[in-house]
């Protein structure tokens, strides 16, 4: 069997859990409810940790800028216990990023931390994760495995999953997804691809997106510079998506000069030039900064929102950005011309750093944020911002 290796992914997540599924299932006889506490299991003992490694070739090869991989390679830790419940953790061996081969990671296990931990009590964990520590200098991957499984068996003795242990509500997370390093057009269809996996639309570049919700078709799309002269005619595209049937398109531009607070006037010419093409709402960014709005044709241009969620500046001096909320009147092939509301937002609530949570700004702050904006802004005299 041979894996894409977002497919590899899911498979060893399938083993391991099936494979604690089983065990736990033959203890507690009770498919349905996994995480009920077992009768009676008020401690357990580790009994025998124990190692496999499995090996998933990969459809295509993944290439980063540090090494290519043809397969993925992952150790798996079972721990035992007197109760017959048994953790489940992983440590994939990444020796050019972490240093940490397969070789030293059972090594790790094998010398250290398994004569460490059997015998342990596992209701005895903030203990029990010290030794672990403790164990072995570094080798942090093997350590990980280790942790992981003696969260599992933690909560299992709770009758509660680990991500509940750790605070969570949710039993699935979204995270990043790394596209592997090929030709540049090669790598746009990957991300294209990975995008609609996700049912995220995707727009952008000559491709449009259409995103439909209660009967409402929105057509989007977008362009990066450079831009030819100044300019960038998406006359093609509106026609398209009103002819797909959209009653609201969205032109959206990379464009401007980053940490310019005034917007330039190609912004300007390719922003007014996208309404006249029959755009309802023009969206920019790039600048990594909030600039101004412009009222123009019924309609607005929003020169740029600032950053969102930006791993580029880990500690930005500028912290101020904004959403806009767009009310728009639909009819059958068309809509009226949309009401605005800014929505002043703080990169992060921390005043160092940043944890990439955008927060909605309030009282003075808000004010101060929102009349930044409008300073820039033109033709907006009588605009009246919105309740947010």
């Amino acid at each position: 069997m041979r894996l894409s290796s977002k497919g590899a992914n899911r498979f060893l997540m399938d083993i391991l859990d099936r494979k604690r599924r089983e065990f736990y299932n033959d203890f507690n006889d009770n498919p349905h409810f996994l995480y009920s506490h077992p009768k009676g299991v008020t401690h357990m003992k580790i009994t025998d940790i124990r190692i496999a490694k499995i090996s998933v070739p990969l459809r295509v090869p993944f290439k980063t800028a540090l090494r290519t991989v043809n397969s993925v390679e992952d150790v798996i830790v079972e721990i035992h216990t007197d109760t017959g419940l048994v953790g489940y953790g992983e440590a994939p061996p990444t020796g050019a990023i972490t240093g940490d081969t397969t070789g030293a990671i059972i090594g790790a296990l094998r010398d250290h931390i398994i004569p460490k931990l059997k015998g342990q009590e596992i209701d005895a964990f903030e203990p029990l994760m010290k030794l672990l520590d403790a164990s072995v200098v570094h080798n942090t991957s093997a350590k990980a495995a280790v942790d992981i499984a003696l969260y599992d068996l933690y909560g299992q003795m709770l009758g509660a999953p680990v991500y509940k242990l750790l605070g969570a509500s949710r039993k699935s997370i979204t995270t990043d997804i790394t596209i592997s390093v090929n030709d540049p057009e090669e790598m746009a269809r990957d991300t294209i691809a990975a995008l609609e996996d996700a049912d995220i639309v995707v727009s952008g570049n000559g491709t449009l997106g259409i995103f439909e919700k209660n009967g409402v078709k929105v057509g989007m799309t977008g362009y990066c510079f450079p831009y030819k002269d100044g300019k960038k005619d998406i006359s093609k595209d509106v026609k398209a998506l009103r002819e797909a049937g959209c009653q609201i398109v969205i032109a959206s531009f990379h464009w401007g000069s980053e940490y310019r607070e005034d917007f330039t006037r190609e912004q300007r010419s390719i922003g007014r030039q996208a309404i006249k093409a029959g755009a309802d709402i023009v969206v920019g960014h790039h600048p990594h900064i909030v600039q101004g709005v412009e009222a123009y044709q019924d309609s607005y241009i929003l020169y740029s929102l600032g950053n969102f969620i930006f791993g580029g500046n880990v500690d930005p001096d500028d912290r101020d950005a904004y959403a806009a909320r767009l009310t728009f009147t639909v009819y059958e092939d068309r809509c009226d011309a949309p009401e605005v509301t800014i929505v002043p937002l703080r990169l992060t609530e921390l005043s160092d750093g940043t944890d990439y949570r955008p927060v909605i700004a309030e009282g003075e702050e808000a004010e101060r944020i929102v009349n930044r904006i409008l300073k820039r802004s033109y033709n907006m005299d009588d605009f009246e911002n919105g309740v947010w």
